[in-house]
This record gives structure tokens, sequence and C-alpha cells, in this order.
């Protein structure tokens, strides 16, 4: 029983602390964790987000040309979605201009329509790098990512 009332007591009197506007080391931790996480997700969502709309435009694209089954007409309407995709703005002799965000080189964007399995399955892979620059440090990372999406290439049957 005294072990309970000392440990109320304990806790009155660090109340009474908090009341008098004192802060605890973890309010501080905590505090630090949150500025951290905000700026964090401020450099890097957007490219995250970009990644996301890429994985759907790759979803449209081989929803749109399945039916033509041809690798070269499926690369470069898919090099054309991700082209509008997201715009980067670079310094070139002394202007600014807008260059695709997601550009990736002709061996990066790989289409392939695999015969081998019933029935045929066409996939669409790509592989990219973005440079995020950090707000307020001022210094670029880069960031990898890998986007895949597949199709089987048999018509519906509704029956």
């Amino acid at each position: 029983m005294r072990s309970l009332l000392r440990l109320f007591a304990l806790s009155r009197s660090v109340r009474r602390l908090d009341q008098h506007g004192g802060a605890s080391w973890i309010t501080y931790l905590l505090l630090i964790a949150v500025v951290g996480g905000g700026y964090l997700l401020w450099a890097y969502a957007p490219v995250y987000l970009d990644n996301y709309a890429a994985g759907s435009r790759c979803e449209e694209v081989i929803n749109a040309t399945w039916r033509y089954q041809d690798e070269a007409k499926t690369g470069e309407a898919m090099r054309r979605k991700l082209a509008a995709l997201a715009k980067d703005t670079v310094e070139e002799n002394g202007e600014l201009i807008k260059v695709p965000a997601i550009d990736p080189e002709e061996s990066d964007l790989v289409v392939e329509i695999d015969n081998s399995v019933v029935p045929p399955v066409m996939s669409i892979d790509v592989y990219y790098t973005r440079t995020v620059v950090l707000p307020l440090l001022k210094k670029a990372r880069n960031k990898s990512f890998h986007v895949h999406c597949e199709i089987t290439l048999e018509e519906a049957s509704w029956k």
C-alpha cells in the first residue's frame, strides 16, 4: 500500500513540473522525430507519388496496347506517357528549361512478350533514377525506382 502511495505522490510531482512549463527529454525527442519526418516527407513524397503515377500509367499503356502484341509500339507509348507525367526544371546555358522527370534510357524500358506460356504474357519493366534535392540543405540524392506491370494476352470469354 505504501508503494502505491509513493507512486501516486511521484506522479503528482511530475504533473506539477509539467503544469509549470517543464518538458521532459521524451517531449523533445518526439518533437525532433515529428520535424524530421515532416522534412523527409517534404523532400521525398513528390518522387514517390510520381512513381505511383508511373505504375498507373504502365497499367494504362499495357491495357491500351495489348491487342497489338507489338513490343515497339508498347514501348513508345510507355515512353510518351512517362514523358508527360512529371517535369523537372533544369538550368542549361543560363536558361531554365523543363525536361521529363522520368526519362529512362533505351535499355531501361523493357517490353517482353512471353509466348512460352499459355496464354501468352506481356510485361513492361521500367528502371529509372530520380535525383532528389533536399530542401534547405541543397544536397542531391539519387533514388532508383522500378515499375512493373503485366497482362495475359487472351480475349475475354463472355459466356
